[in-house]
């Protein structure tokens, strides 16, 4: 008695602080608004721009060196000098000789120094870094090109996904209400007596079985929503306003111009171009490793001691130009070599691979797109087809000279058409956005 009493407590205090909850706003999307979107907030996106980013800043490490380079260094140091070796001496010719030795000294020692070097000529090797770094950049943006392309077109067939399940939806909605309308033409009959009882009977079994069809759509239209949900980085609760995409233009020219596309435009094939060439400028680093240095350099010190060795003291200075060539390395230009001319072997065989893979991508959606084209015909067909059997069925049973049996399979043979018809038409617009993901034109490339 008290649990419930406690629980019926609870539910009067949560009920108004439910009810206050405002709903949430819903959102309206088009299909390429829905694209952006999840481009914009997917976290892969945002991953793969801290990429880019760091591999930019990657030029300017390995530039460094060229730069000017300004080193300050100081140092202050208590010193103690050994003594000094034993001296032997005589005097104006004495023949007495006479030995000492220096005694131990103790002092403090501050130093200051300043060092400025400047690379005047290498002879094309931190150039050579430089460049490997820029293509190695550009092929890190030909990766957030292709996850962004990736996500645009899953966020699509997502949308295209809720928009095919709500028509589902619509038409099992209209298979109720045609069911609903035969039951009372069935029970019009019965009344008056030109129709049997069972008449009535098996009327209600197509009601029963479309009530459960569209109950089972309007799941799955709660279900597509939330994944496109998922995909656009909005709450999975999040009410969508969706707008039916137009029918896509005819796909420019022939196959031959969707591989050339693909070949051409899609960014895998763009990522190994940059990195083939990031490997290329790399061997040309390795050539030139162990190539002479000029630099010009400047320095300054000064040194300090005892009660004034925190202050500067005696200062000089040097200024000039440094040569330096390595000609002992223990072989490691030649190893720098064969690595680099193997990577560049691995990088052609990568985008010729790549190039044959995006080849055989163009030539499967070109494929499907055409595939669905005449499926679309084929179901627009059948659903006339269907429509002029069952309004045949319904007036000949009207007159009384068909069963109720041949009216039931005409709606349902009509309503699977419209449904074919549906898978069709979404199955074409699928084959159309991978047709232009295939072709690389998804989301055009700034």
């Amino acid at each position: 008695m008290k649990r419930a009493f406690w629980l019926l407590v609870c539910s009067l205090l949560l009920v108004p602080a439910l009810a206050q909850e405002p709903p949430r706003p819903s959102v309206a999307l088009t299909l390429e608004e829905a694209s952006r979107l999840a481009v914009a907030q997917n976290p892969a996106v945002r991953a793969a721009l801290a990429r880019v980013e760091a591999a930019r800043e990657e030029v300017d490490v390995v530039a460094a060196p060229a730069r000017p380079q300004l080193t300050f260094s100081g140092s202050l140091a208590q010193v103690r000098q050994a003594a000094g070796p034993p001296v032997r001496a005589n005097f104006q010719g004495l023949p007495v000789t006479t030995e000492f030795q220096s005694e131990p000294v103790d002092y403090a020692q501050g130093q200051l120094d300043l060092l400025l070097r400047q690379l005047l000529f290498d002879f094309g090797r931190i150039q050579a870094h430089i460049d490997r770094a820029r293509a190695s950049g550009d092929s890190v943006a030909q990766a957030l090109a292709t996850s962004s392309q990736q996500i645009a077109l899953q966020a699509q067939l997502a949308y295209l996904d809720a928009l095919e399940a709500r028509a589902r939806e619509q038409v099992q909605a209209e298979a109720v209400e045609l069911a609903e309308t035969q039951l009372a033409a069935s029970e019009a009959r019965f009344a008056a007596g030109t129709a049997p009882r069972a008449d009535t009977v098996y009327a209600r079994v197509p009601v029963s079985r479309a009530v459960l069809e569209r109950t089972r759509s309007r799941l799955e239209v709660s279900n597509t929503q939330a994944s496109l949900n998922r995909v656009l980085g909005l709450p999975q609760d999040t009410p969508l306003v969706l707008q039916g995409p137009e029918k896509p233009p005819e796909v420019p020219g022939d196959l031959a111009a969707s591989v050339a596309a693909a070949r051409k435009l899609r960014p895998e094939v763009l990522g190994r171009q940059f990195e083939l060439e990031a490997s290329q400028h790399a061997l040309q680093a390795a050539l030139r490793d162990n190539n002479p240095g000029v630099y010009a350099s400047a320095d300054m010190n000064s040194v300090a001691y005892n009660e004034n060795a925190f202050l500067p003291g005696s200062a000089g200075w040097r200024f000039g130009l440094e040569f330096r060539w390595p000609i002992l390395e223990g072989n490691r230009k030649a190893h720098l070599v064969t690595q680099a001319e193997a990577r560049v072997r691995e990088s052609e065989a990568l985008l010729e691979d790549q190039l044959a893979a995006v080849e055989l991508e163009a030539r499967q959606a070109y494929a499907a797109v055409e595939t669905a084209t005449e499926a679309c015909t084929a179901a627009g067909i059948e659903v006339d087809q269907a429509r002029l059997a069952m309004e045949m069925a319904q007036g000949q049973y009207r007159a009384g000279v068909a069963p109720l049996l041949q009216v039931t399979d005409s709606q349902q043979s009509f309503l699977r058409a419209r449904t074919d018809r549906l898978a069709a038409y979404y199955g074409y617009l699928r084959a159309r956005a991978r047709l232009t993901h295939a072709r690389g034109e998804l989301l055009p490339q700034d």
